[in-house]
């Protein structure tokens, strides 16, 4: 699989999956969502340090399983503006691992992933 951005070593985790159908939800920036939307952390915030946080999660895109706990980050002030984008991915658009609570993802996104896909839910 080809990887939108460089991994370090073991990097997705053996354990992690392909998401094979399953929708998930992110905070968006733009309306309708972009590429720019389904980065890492890394690529987000490339000259932060996050303690505990390993550099293949920071190399992930955070994702949520349940839509409310997605909408639960806007009460951040930095994330406030943000929009709620439904993905549904297949086998080819990388690898995801449960991480950080029961709704909570990391998903390794492939060069595969079509972020045309996303439909905004929730403004």
């Amino acid at each position: 699989m080809d990887w939108i951005e460089e991994l370090p070593n073991n990097c997705p985790p053996s354990d992690a999956k392909p998401p094979d159908g399953q929708t998930f939800y992110r905070l968006c920036q733009n309306n309708p969502p972009e590429g720019s939307d389904f980065v890492s952390l890394k690529i987000e915030n490339p000259s932060r340090t996050f303690a505990g946080v390993s550099e293949c999660q920071l190399r992930a895109v955070s994702i949520w399983s349940d839509v409310d706990k997605c909408a639960s980050l806007k009460k951040f002030k930095t994330l406030r503006d943000r929009v709620i984008g439904s993905i549904t991915l297949s086998n080819e658009d990388g690898l995801i691992k449960q991480t950080n609570g029961p709704h909570h993802y990391s998903w390794w996104r492939s060069t595969h992933f079509n972020p045309n896909i996303a439909v905004i839910v929730e403004q």
